[in-house]
């Protein structure tokens, strides 16, 4: 493997999730969760009652990828699933006492994780990559949802003219 500092922001920023999750999940093998489990009790404990849908919107991740975790954490005792009471044919999301019993160690396998992260890292620095990772997220959003990815467009357009694509 190259260098870190060579490769490119964009690998930079994958290598960095995936290492990030690799040391969470080495954490939290003692609690019984899972990376992936993560976004979705942190959601719930701050707004109990969610629907799927819902933290689909906020965590970010598609249907069937949220279907696959809920069903687990299910399974695990982590969540309930409850009709809502103001409309039936929706299913509302709730921490089960199981879960809500394991969130103290989930926030310190968190802060760990943050503290070794971040250990070369003074304030000012953190401060300054969460706003461009925020503002990132922000941007990649936007770009979702777009309908047509803008470089396709760009490379069509390109071609109907006679000029190479390479030459972009």
């Amino acid at each position: 493997m190259s260098k870190e500092s060579d490769d490119h922001p964009g690998e930079l920023l994958a290598l960095a999730a995936r290492l990030w999750a690799q040391s969470l999940a080495a954490r939290l093998v003692d609690l019984g969760l899972a990376p992936g489990q993560v976004p979705v009790l942190r959601r719930l404990r701050g707004r109990d009652g969610l629907t799927q849908a819902e933290l689909c919107l906020q965590v970010g991740v598609e249907q069937p990828t949220m279907a696959n975790t809920l069903k687990r954490m299910a399974r695990d005792g982590l969540i309930r699933r409850a009709a809502d009471p103001g409309d039936r044919r929706r299913t509302l999301l709730r921490l089960s006492s199981r879960a809500r019993g394991l969130l103290e160690g989930l926030d310190l396998a968190l802060a760990d994780v943050e503290r070794t992260a971040f250990r070369d890292f003074s304030d000012q620095e953190r401060e300054i990559l969460a706003r461009l990772m925020s503002a990132l997220c922000g941007n990649l959003r936007a770009d979702r949802a777009e309908d047509v990815l803008v470089l396709l467009d760009v490379v069509a357009e390109e071609g109907e003219a006679g000029t190479p694509a390479s030459d972009a």
